[in-house]
């Protein structure tokens, strides 16, 4: 979080190799510029309305996203998709949305399962592996996704893992595998496209979450609607 957002131009951190910046989750904060805040509220409200236990609300969400986008699209504009690897997820995005869409796996996903990776070559806090994360996320930040798959192979060959261990590995090859199409991170960032979807989940915290999920609270689905309606409402200052 910085103190004056967006920074100069001549703030040191823009000159620094590896350093991506991204807006913090500024919707929580009474400094939030109230047209923003009613606009994420605005975003989230129409995905938080399924009055149907019956819909399938992952279809729900992208017919509305498809019908937003056909609205609001201007001619030539780059429109982003950026999620986590699960698949349903993917095959809803090319189900509904337009196919130039620019699909990117979210980092903070990616990095967490180098974590996962990590700690079966080294120990849970350890420098060293630290050290791996850090190497192996510069890597893929320049899209070198391909060698990192080729080296963890490797490395769990030359270092003998267990079965169960060789197992987990191979999980986090998979999914690197899998989603090596959406991890052309150089390219993104050239575009100035996000690469992380912390703003989204924080957003998505500060209006359903911090509301719904306080101690000792317990919904139903009408209630719960209910409720929602009304922090929408809220946060929009309707």
């Amino acid at each position: 979080v910085l103190e004056k957002e967006p920074p100069d131009l001549e703030n040191p951190l823009l000159l620094m190799e590896n350093v991506v910046l991204s807006a913090h989750v500024a919707s929580a904060s009474a400094r939030f510029d109230p047209a923003r805040r009613r606009r994420v509220a605005e975003e989230i409200a129409p995905a938080a309305r399924v009055h149907d236990l019956h819909v399938d609300a992952e279809t729900e969400v992208f017919t509305w996203m498809a019908h937003e986008a056909s609205l609001r699209r201007r001619t030539d504009q780059p429109m982003v998709c950026l999620m986590d690897g699960q698949r349903s997820l993917w095959a809803s995005c090319e189900k509904h949305l337009p196919d130039d869409m620019v699909e990117i796996l979210d980092l903070l996903h990616v990095t967490s399962y180098l974590w996962d990776a990590a700690y079966l070559f080294h120990a849970e806090g350890s420098a060293e592996a630290t050290a791996f994360v850090r190497d192996r996320a510069l890597r893929i930040l320049r899209s070198e996704v391909g060698y990192v798959i080729g080296g963890l192979r490797q490395m769990a060959t030359k270092r003998g893992l267990s079965k169960s261990k060789q197992k987990k590995l191979a999980q986090v090859c998979n999914y690197f595998h899998r989603n090596r199409d959406r991890m052309h991170y150089d390219e993104y960032l050239a575009a100035g496209f996000p690469i992380a979807s912390g703003v989204i989940e924080g957003a998505c915290r500060h209006v359903v979450k911090d509301r719904m999920e306080r101690a000792g609270m317990r919904w139903t689905i009408d209630g719960a609607q209910a409720m929602l309606d009304l922090r929408s409402t809220s946060i929009n200052d309707q």
